[in-house]
């Protein structure tokens, strides 16, 4: 991976003037001598958008860079090598990192943005922690340390086959970021994470455990659920959730009885509910009960579930209540490799309802 990484990065420094360096390789061993006899090397000079680059070593300036992918397919044992010089890239929009690089990477960050970059983005990925001996390791702190060099965020994203050396921590996340995407998450992790963020603007969290001690009510206004198992810890988050609009999809826990609790325990600030659910497991007299109790904010309601749906009666009476409401029992979202995939992509709840409250059949795309 060293040499690899040197080469590589040598050979970027070598072309500052592009923004698109493509290096492919499916597995480190194979080494550089691969790499080199690419077809994308000798139109390099006529490359204009992204640019794609295996390994660890960063240094120097890249004015013209927008897109830097530093990820191996394999978990290496060698050290990630230190950066001994400022990484400068004004124009980079996408940043995508394995685990061992954004830890070990302590001068990995992004420039406030030029103005004609509208989105900022970190993903990380494919990181375990190993016992041997490593000096780079994926702790809370190391993430909150390198997201704090960010000056802005539109997203942060960890993928499902990462794991932390240790979730404790003291600091929190000053940077601000505009959506979170979490994927497979075990023990306390989430947890530790949000305490440290309690603020986030949008939180796509996808088979993920909400364990631990929740120090500070989780505040996403827009809080997007997906293959979330444990009532417990659903019920525990959303009791003091503090955001508007809450999307649940094919999510085991969240059961009759999380339902019933949040009855009991309205969201303060609620305004919208889209559910999706495999099993008809929810009755028609539950909303409207869950509606009569959540009338003071609740504007929008979107249930879909197998089964019997409401009565046109029934329907009459949700209308009369919101500015929105649909209820479809036709409607089929298939699953998601979970082990292989990207967090899911949900609608934004702009898209949703917005101002004017516009149909769901409509605006909600998955």
């Amino acid at each position: 991976m060293v040499s690899f990484a040197r080469a590589g990065f040598y050979l970027l420094g070598s072309h500052r003037h592009l923004c698109r360096l493509s290096l492919y390789h499916s597995c480190l061993s194979a080494g550089l001598s691969g790499v080199l006899s690419t077809p994308t090397l000798p139109c390099m000079a006529n490359a204009t958008e992204q640019a794609k680059v295996a390994g660890a070593y960063l240094r120097g300036s890249f004015p013209h860079l927008r897109m830097l992918i530093l990820k191996s397919q394999v978990i290496d044992n060698q050290d990630t090598l230190p950066c001994d010089g400022e990484f400068l890239a004004p124009k980079l929009s996408t940043l995508e990192l394995d685990g061992k690089s954004f830890a070990g990477g302590e001068r990995i960050w992004m420039e406030e943005p030029t103005n004609e970059i509208s989105e900022r983005k970190i993903t990380l990925t494919h990181y375990a922690p190993t016992d041997m001996g490593m000096s780079s390791e994926l702790t809370m702190d190391s993430v909150y340390a390198s997201l704090n060099r960010c000056a802005h965020l539109t997203l942060f994203a960890v993928e499902e086959n990462v794991e932390f050396n240790s979730v404790e921590s003291e600091d929190s996340i000053s940077t601000n970021i505009g959506r979170v995407c979490l994927q497979g998450l075990r023990g306390t992790t989430l947890s530790r994470f949000f305490n440290g963020y309690p603020g986030v603007d949008t939180a796509n969290i996808t088979h993920c455990d909400f364990e631990g001690g929740w120090e500070a009510p989780l505040g996403a206004s827009s809080l997007n659920l997906y293959d979330i198992e444990g009532e417990k810890g659903l019920i525990q988050v959303l009791k003091s959730w503090k955001g508007s609009f809450l999307n649940v999809q094919h999510c085991p826990g969240f059961n009759k009885r999380v339902l019933e609790t949040m009855i009991e325990h309205p969201p303060e600030n609620m305004d919208a509910l889209v559910l999706y659910t495999d099993d008809n497991l929810f009755s028609v007299e539950l909303f409207r009960n869950a509606v009569s109790a959540w009338e003071e904010q609740l504007l929008c309601l979107a249930v879909y579930q197998p089964g019997d749906g409401p009565s046109e009666q029934d329907i009459a009476w949700f209308e009369e209540r919101l500015e929105a409401f649909k209820w479809a029992t036709d409607v089929y979202i298939p699953r998601r490799n979970r082990l292989h995939s990207s967090p899911p992509d949900y609608t934004d709840a702009t898209d949703l309802y917005g101002s004017s409250h516009v149909d769901y059949s409509d605006n909600i795309v998955m």
